[in-house]
């Protein structure tokens, strides 16, 4: 069974494993601050993407107590919301890398890997726009040029 303590520290809940245990309850939630990050066995891409790029990576820890918990770590900063441009937190994910075991850390690097790749594309789609709209705003200003030099035919009344 799955829980979310958010009222039990990490010391807490190992000084009641007992408990947990005999209610059943071996996954637990715990807030990242929490978490305990040596012990990770699995980092995945969480539920929540915009821009087709996740926003949060979900980390699994299993204690040889016979608890399991579970975090999800926020890799966009939260102002980043409503922006057309993704954001990543690049200090936070350099900390929590640093705190994961060596095979978690690979699987955290390979996770900002393919969102890296998909944030060269979404780069390369907006630098294309970009050199459209310049292009757009080179034809208008011939355009007003050609107007106000006499170079375009007019009607004649």
């Amino acid at each position: 069974m799955s829980l979310l303590y958010r009222d039990f520290s990490f010391k807490e809940i190992m000084a009641n494993v007992e408990h947990f245990l005999a209610l059943g309850h071996t996954r637990i939630h715990v807030e990242n601050e929490e978490f305990p990050w040596e012990l990770a066995t699995l980092a995945e891409h969480g539920n929540t993407f915009r821009l087709h790029m996740p926003v949060n990576v979900d980390f699994e820890a299993v204690h040889s107590c016979g608890l399991t918990f579970y975090t999800s770590l926020k890799i966009e900063p939260r102002d980043a919301s409503g922006s057309s441009l993704y954001q990543l937190d690049t200090d936070l994910c350099i900390e929590i890398a640093k705190r994961l075991p060596a095979e978690v850390q690979q699987q955290f690097a390979d996770l900002l890997l393919r969102t890296s790749a998909e944030v060269y594309r979404n780069a390369s789609e907006y630098a294309k726009g970009i050199s459209e709209q310049f292009q757009l705003a080179y034809e208008l200003r011939k355009l007003i040029d050609d107007i106000h030099e006499g170079r375009l035919e007019s009607c004649q009344q």
